[in-house]
This record gives C-alpha cells, sequence and structure tokens, in this order.
C-alpha cells in the first residue's frame, strides 16, 4: 500500500519522527515545529482516509472500505511508532510501514495549495490549522481572487520545440511584469552578460499566461517584448519584464506595501530573554511545477502541473544584513518570481525566490525565502517597483 525505500536515512527518519510526534500531540504544519491548535484524531484519520481513498478510486474493483481500513491502519502505525520511540533515541527498530505512516501524517497536515477553478480559490478540507485558512477564504475570496488575476505563468520555447514552465510573474505599472532574475536569464540570449548588456533571445518565444487555471474559459497570453531590468545582485533576486501588445485586456497591477510593520513585529520575551519575531500572515500565488511526484508534493500539490495555486503561512524570519524575509508557505520549482501578498491587505510585500536546504529527494526544506521589498532601502528596483515604470 505504502511505497517505502528500504534503506532509510536515520537522520531523516528521526526529523519525521519528531515533526509527527508534534503533530499528534500538538498540532502542526508541514514546513514547522512550533505547537498549534491540537488535531482531532478522528479529523486526522478522516483526512488521512480521503487522500488513500482519492490514490485508489482511479481502480473501480477497490470500494471505499480499503481507504477506510488503510487509514485507520497508517494512523495506528504512525501512534505505535511514536509510542516505540522515545524522543532522542534511534529509530533503528521501526518498520518501514510505521515510517511511511509517519511520512503521510506530516505531509497531510501541511500547508494547503489550493488549486483555482476559472480563476477562482478553491477551499482547503477542514483539518486543523486549515481551519483557519479556510475562514480566510471565506472573508477574502474576492479579494485574493483579484489580486490572483494578476498573477500569470511564465513560458519559452524549449530546445525539444515545446513549451516549458519557467517560472511566475505579475503586473507592475502600465505594461510591466515583476518576476525573479534567475527566470529572467533563462530567456535572454547570453546570460552570462552584465546586467545592462542582456537582451531577450525571441527564438525562445517568451509569454505569460495569466489564465493557467482549471477550466478556464477565456485564454489570457501575452508574448514578453524585452527584459528592461535586472538586478546585478544575485541576492536580490528580480527582474522586470515588458509585455508587447493588448494593454486593454491585461489583469489590473498589483499593489505593493511598503511597511516593515506589514511582514511582522517584535514581541518582548514574558522572562524578559530579548524579543521575539512574530511574523504576519501572508499568501503566495504562482504556478508551482515539477514532473517528479513525491509523496510530499502528491499530498500538498497533488499534480505539480504549472496550473495556478494558492498557498498561505507565515512570515518566519528577517534577515539582518539582507533584504530577504523566510516563509513557510508551500511551493516548488514553477513558483519562482511569485508575489507574496499580505493576509491582511492583499498587497504584495514581497517575491518569492526559492527555499533554503531543500531534499531533492522529499522536495522538503527549511524555509522559503523571497525578497522583502520594504528592506530594498535605495536599491534601484525599489524605485522602480514605487513608480511602476523604468
Amino acid at each position: 500500500m505504502f511505497e517505502v525505500s528500504s534503506n532509510k536515512d536515520t537522520a531523516q527518519i528521526s526529523r519525521a519522527i519528531s515533526l509527527a510526534r508534534s503533530l499528534l500531540k500538538k498540532g502542526g504544519a508541514l514546513e514547522s515545529t512550533t505547537e498549534g491548535e491540537s488535531i482531532d484524531r478522528t479529523k486526522l484519520a478522516l483526512a488521512l482516509e480521503e487522500q488513500i481513498f482519492s490514490q485508489l478510486s482511479h481502480n473501480a474493483e477497490l470500494p471505499a472500505v480499503t481507504a477506510k481500513a488503510a487509514a485507520a491502519e497508517g494512523l495506528l502505525n504512525a501512534e505505535n511508532a511514536l509510542n516505540k520511540i522515545a524522543p532522542g533515541t534511534s529509530p533503528a527498530n521501526l518498520t518501514d510501514l510505521e515510517v511511511a505512516s509517519l511520512e503521510a501524517i506530516i505531509e497531510i497536515t501541511g500547508r494547503p495549495a489550493m488549486r483555482y477553478e476559472n480563476g477562482n480559490v478553491g477551499m482547503p478540507s477542514a483539518l486543523g490549522e486549515n481551519e483557519h485558512w479556510r475562514v480566510l477564504i471565506a472573508t477574502a475570496r474576492n479579494d485574493i481572487n483579484l489580486a490572483s488575476a494578476a498573477v500569470g505563468r511564465i513560458m519559452i520555447t524549449g530546445l525539444s520545440g515545446l513549451p516549458e514552465n519557467i517560472g511566475t510573474g505579475w503586473r507592475l505599472g502600465q505594461d510591466l511584469l515583476v518576476t525573479n532574475r534567475h527566470v529572467g536569464l533563462l530567456m535572454v540570449k547570453k546570460p552570462d552578460s552584465r546586467p545592462p548588456d542582456l537582451t531577450l533571445d525571441e527564438a525562445r518565444h517568451p509569454f505569460i499566461d495569466f489564465s493557467a487555471t482549471d477550466n478556464a474559459t477565456t485564454t489570457k497570453r501575452f508574448d514578453i517584448a524585452a527584459l528592461v531590468y535586472c538586478a546585478a545582485e544575485e541576492f536580490v533576486d528580480v527582474a522586470i519584464l515588458k509585455v508587447k501588445s493588448g494593454l486593454a485586456d491585461l489583469p489590473a497591477a498589483l499593489t505593493l506595501d511598503w511597511n516593515p510593520d506589514s511582514l511582522g513585529s517584535k514581541r518582548e520575551d514574558s522572562n524578559g530573554a530579548g524579543s521575539e519575531f512574530m511574523g504576519k500572515e501572508v499568501y503566495v500565488v504562482g504556478h508551482p511545477f515539477k514532473q517528479r511526484r513525491s509523496q510530499a508534493i502528491a499530498a500538498v500539490f497533488g499534480t505539480a502541473d504549472g496550473l495556478k495555486r494558492w498557498s498561505p503561512g507565515l512570515i518566519k524570519r528577517i534577515h539582518r544584513n539582507e533584504p530577504i524575509l523566510e516563509h513557510d508557505c508551500s511551493t516548488l520549482g514553477g513558483n519562482s518570481g511569485s508575489c507574496v501578498l499580505s493576509a491582511e491587505e492583499h498587497a504584495v510585500i514581497g517575491i518569492h525566490m526559492g527555499g533554503f536546504e531543500v531534499d531533492e529527494l522529499t522536495d522538503r526544506g527549511l524555509a522559503n525565502a523571497a525578497v522583502a521589498f520594504s528592506y530594498l532601502g535605495q536599491h534601484p528596483v525599489a524605485e522602480i517597483l514605487r513608480a511602476g515604470i523604468v
């Protein structure tokens, strides 16, 4: 039932046990070990049942009771595993089935990545922390949909002659798009050139599609005319593109938020031990894509097909010496260039650019990174972003 490698990395299994123990006892999230509200065992069992049934539903000979029994068995194995292993001890005596059960729980209770139906964001299942995100969508769906309409999938013609997903972009000013520096370099003739000398490779036919959602009834695709700005520094991972034509049909440009307080604030520790950063709620809108499907991808994204997704989370940290913030929204390749929006104002506070210490086998990482606009200072890209013109 579960596909498990016979050679499990001890450190990886230990991390899984630690996270699963936290989830079962206190609640939590896929990318975070912070304590949360308790997850009801019945809800957890139902979520496991729904996931397993969806994986088996393509086979008409397997009844729903199979999924129900598998979910009950999986949860029991996970609890048995936690009872067998005390904190800090070796996981060597865990069976493969118990390890697989732990991984399934961690994945299911992670940050959701919701699909869009013809441009309308979907609703996550009501499980633990997801209940909070359901409330956010229910009360702010129109604002979320409006902001999401300005986000599109960037594609080029690959060496095979077929379109390739290379990242995400979003609307700025009259005819501009914002994406990552490393995404922009994928569509130029000589990516090793100095930023002022970079020119678009028209043979790659770069374009952006704002309508890349499930069951879209209209097409909003626009050719990209030029790379008009590219930051010189790798850690300022921002590039500005210009679209060719059809300005009347472009979605409305997004609003940017330059207030540092929108990222979070420091709170004094009650024991007088210093201050703790309390990050604000945010969400990422982008186009995650990955051909290989790991267990984590299947649990959080289903099929990472490059269609638009909404991923909520928290800002976890602000870097001291660079304009970088860390967040725990669920992202994948293809999310590069995604806008990070405040959950309160639905304005852009940064641009997602990648993950830290990502395990290529499991697709999990320590944290995700984004350029924090309010910490750009006098950097030239800040002036462009504020003005909406180059």
